[in-house]
């Protein structure tokens, strides 16, 4: 049910800014046109900006239909029944908060892949001196144990950095509407939520995504 209100919602947005955008269609096509040696910069433009007013607009709808969604769940996992108007207004309160942690996850995402290679490098340099402490601490103490370096090991395999932030981000959203937290404490939670889990929760967003992907195909 929250998803078809969302899905309502979704249309009836779209719906609204189509019809402003066909309403002035015939002054864009006129400002467009006006001087041929922009029209290309214009259109582009223009579609930039009607893009960019969908997304502004449908996010928050999302937002709340994903905080919906997850106090439905919860309240169906711990035993209780679930209510429609109170999850609807939860994921309304909950707006803030749930657009925090998605920007968060998918800013903290593509950071760790676009730094990937100079993270790769950070980490096979704090391997090789960990490494270098323990031989020496062992050498002068004769102390077998040894500082932890799978931290290190793991951002020096490429892309390692991204598998390993990637679960806690999947997991992020949930956990900061969960734990009604921002997501500095929400990432805490789902950081601890992940441990040991992160490659099976990754296997399952995957799964998911290929899932969906295969569908849209399908329909298209």
């Amino acid at each position: 049910m929250v998803q078809l209100l969302s899905t309502l919602a979704l249309t009836v947005v779209i719906g609204a800014v189509a019809a402003v955008v066909g309403a002035a269609a015939a002054d864009v096509v006129a400002w467009a046109m006006s001087d041929p040696a922009a029209v290309d910069t214009r259109i582009v433009g223009m579609s930039t900006a009607v893009a960019a007013v969908l997304f502004l607009l449908v996010l928050p709808l999302n937002a709340i239909a994903v905080a919906a969604s997850a106090d439905i769940a919860d309240a169906a996992l711990s035993g209780a029944r679930p209510r429609l108007g109170g999850s609807v207004a939860f994921g309304l309160r909950q707006t803030g908060r749930s657009l925090a942690a998605i920007v968060t996850a998918v800013a903290v995402t593509i950071a760790a892949l676009v730094l990937a290679p100079l993270l790769s490098v950070i980490g096979v340099v704090g391997f090789t001196v960990r490494a270098l402490q323990n031989v020496v601490r062992r050498a002068r103490s004769r102390d077998a144990r040894s500082s932890s370096w799978h931290p290190w090991l793991v951002l020096a395999v490429p892309f390692g950095a991204l598998w390993r932030v990637g679960a806690t981000a999947i997991l992020l959203v949930p956990a900061a509407l969960i734990e009604r937290a921002w997501p500095v404490r929400a990432w805490r939670a789902a950081d601890a939520a992940a441990r040991g889990r992160r490659w099976s929760i990754t296997a399952c967003w995957g799964l998911v995504v290929l899932v969906c992907a295969a569908a849209v195909a399908l329909a298209a």
